[in-house]
């Protein structure tokens, strides 16, 4: 109750210049615990003596607990939905195979969405989702919006990458080289499942604006 009274004074302070008197505003609780909600339910449910009606400052606590009922009925607007089944899985770290199929259906919510707002999803995702793998996440995405493929999963290959994580990267770097230019001869593949960390982020920059495979391998300098 005291963290919505700091930020409806916020709020309020900030709305003062521009408007006489100031608008009402009705705070809602977007929860995602992963209990139910056990918190009063009225302001003044959480303070020590009770108060007389009409007295002090009182108002209802209107909670949206995310983890109740059936998580598509969250919304009818796509991309809303999307993200409120996004925070209702947020406070969990599902295995790979679960955070793929999550995400699966999340993404499929998403499709048309602009880039920035599948930037942020990814953000989170890879930010609460410690066993999300490359290839979950590439499998995830190939499946809800193929075409959004090379935003989604390159930036987060580097974001891997930065963090030293090896595993998966060379299979997650060839699909993106196989969706830009088709089949990938072997000698291809064997050189990306020997590579170094910092090989595979030389040519995962490479492979952003190459035009061919040779220019995505080759050593020569420039």
């Amino acid at each position: 109750g005291f963290h919505l009274v700091h930020h409806l004074d916020g709020i309020w302070q900030s709305l003062r210049a521009h408007f006489d008197p100031l608008p009402p505003i009705v705070p809602l609780v977007v929860y995602n615990g992963q209990t139910r909600w056990s918190l009063p339910r009225r302001f003044s449910d959480g303070l020590a003596t009770p108060l007389a009606a009409g007295l002090a400052l009182d108002f209802p606590i209107h909670v949206f607990d995310l983890g109740l009922g059936d998580e598509v009925q969250l919304s009818a607007m796509p991309w809303l939905r999307g993200a409120l089944r996004l925070l209702r899985h947020g406070v969990r770290n599902p295995a790979a195979e679960e955070a793929r199929s999550l995400l699966v259906g999340i993404l499929s919510d998403l499709q048309g969405a602009p880039d920035s707002y599948l930037e942020a999803v990814r953000n989170y995702v890879l930010d609460r989702w410690a066993e999300l793998t490359p290839q979950a996440l590439s499998e995830a995405v190939r499946a809800a919006i193929p075409e959004r493929e090379a935003l989604v999963v390159s930036k987060a290959v580097r974001q891997w990458l930065d963090e030293g994580r090896a595993d998966g990267i060379a299979s997650s770097l060839l699909r993106l080289l196989e969706r830009r230019f088709g089949p990938l001869p072997e000698e291809v593949r064997k050189r990306a499942a020997s590579a170094s960390i910092p090989q595979l982020e030389h040519w995962l920059d490479r492979s952003i604006n190459a035009s061919s495979l040779s220019e995505v391998f080759d050593t020569a300098e420039h």
